[in-house]
């Protein structure tokens, strides 16, 4: 069963110990008007400013305080007292790179795009969105020949500086034919008039 605002209570007064008999009614507004009532202030200092209402710790109704940034006094703090540095971020290409595009400050107001791109030194390097590989049609290829001197002769093929296939060149021993035996085991000399050399 509810309670009503006619409900009778028999309570003891601690100021000065004697019983009273009270309504509910007339408890609720006593028990009200006897409990703290301090203040709970919640302010702005610099840089903030507040609206609205504080509390009370015995408020009977609620309130709202609402605290925000006070940009005027931001602005003045930054632009006399505090001013944003703007210094440089710079990234510069190195050697083997090249690059496009603006460096970047600490405070700039608007986006920079710097891009690096490797740096080719003439046209035997390729550079490509897939890596960079060697273009072999454009490499040096000059001759590398072994020829065959006095007392030698020569068979195959001289080389080049950027050949595609191997080459082979085989050198052996000029023998006269008469004085002189060239063979697999090296080179002698021939039996001359009957053996006598």
């Amino acid at each position: 069963m509810a309670l009503s605002d006619n409900d009778l209570f028999v309570v003891q007064d601690p100021t000065d110990s004697k019983f009273y008999k009270l309504t509910l009614a007339e408890l609720s507004a006593k028990t009200a008007d006897s409990a703290n009532n301090g203040a709970i202030n919640i302010n702005g200092g610099d840089g903030i400013t507040a609206s609205g209402d504080n509390a009370s710790a015995n408020q009977t109704a609620s309130t709202t305080r609402l605290l925000s940034i006070d940009t005027t006094w931001l602005n003045d703090w930054i632009d006399s007292d505090k001013p944003i540095n703007d210094a440089a971020i710079n990234f510069d290409a190195g050697n083997g790179l090249t690059s496009t595009g603006d460096n970047a400050t600490a405070n700039q107001s608007v986006g920079t795009t710097k891009t690096f791109l490797v740096a080719a030194a003439d046209d035997t390097i390729t550079v490509a969105a897939d890596g960079i590989s060697v273009n072999k049609a454009n490499l040096n290829n000059g001759a590398i020949n072994f020829n065959a001197g006095n007392g030698l002769t020569s068979t195959g093929n001289n080389a080049t500086a950027n050949q595609s296939g191997d080459s082979t060149k085989t050198f052996s021993v000029l023998a006269d034919g008469t004085s002189i035996s060239v063979g697999a085991d090296g080179i002698s000399v021939a039996e001359v008039d009957g053996g006598a050399y």
